[in-house]
């Protein structure tokens, strides 16, 4: 579980920074 839930975090972070760099 606890790895399921670093890697959602990471996608997650991954999708906000592609997000920050796109605006």
């Amino acid at each position: 579980m606890s790895e399921k839930s670093q890697n959602v975090q990471d996608v997650f972070l991954n999708h906000v920074r592609k997000t920050k760099n796109s605006v």
